[in-house]
């Protein structure tokens, strides 16, 4: 099948493909919370992240804030589940990004820290960020992508009891916030 038939079969496999992973992601979460948690130090994972974007977007400035009282934070759950998350969040402010993402994570209380990533492009109205988590919403069809990103966050932050909202960016953007439980009594020195 060629041209736009192909395409479009292309594209539907593909978000097959997308949706057999997330029940499996999500099954493997069900079964991690009746037994161990895993523990995931955070900031490694978010250099692996920005180095990957940054090496996709040479031309993009991205900041990782990470306070010296945060660097130690570890994540209760799954490696693949928080690069996930945030790999989700750093593609989306790199399509729509005019040019700057900033990346912070500070210890909110016990047993939980936040990670926001912010970028400088067009942002969203309140209505279209209540949309933007829908499963399969996509907002132009022109720019890549299957529209599963940020439902994909939510559900993934609800399974660990997170919270996952977005809020306009003090850089005049999207503001893209996750509060995520951490390993209690447990840092990264």
């Amino acid at each position: 099948m060629g041209g736009g038939k192909g395409r479009l079969v292309s594209e539907q496999a593909e978000r097959m493909r997308v949706q057999v992973q997330h029940y499996l992601d999500r099954a493997r979460v069900a079964a991690l919370s009746e037994g161990s948690v895993a523990r995931t130090p955070v900031a490694p994972s978010l250099e692996r992240l920005a180095k990957v974007i940054r090496r996709l977007s040479p031309d993009l400035t991205l900041d990782l804030a990470v306070p010296q009282g945060a660097a130690g934070i570890v994540f209760a759950g799954e490696r693949e589940d928080f690069e996930e998350m945030v790999g989700n969040l750093l593609e989306n402010a790199s399509k729509w990004s005019g040019g700057r993402i900033l990346v912070r994570v500070a210890a909110i209380e016990a047993g939980r820290f936040r990670l926001s990533v912010e970028d400088d492009g067009p942002g969203l109205s309140q209505a279209r960020m209540v949309e933007a988590t829908k499963r399969g919403r996509r907002f132009d069809e022109a720019k890549a992508g299957s529209g599963l990103g940020l439902s994909i966050v939510l559900d993934t932050a609800l399974q660990y009891r997170g919270e996952f909202r977005l809020d306009r960016s003090s850089l005049g953007g999207l503001k893209a916030e996750l509060d995520l439980p951490r390993a209690v009594g447990e840092t990264i020195s």
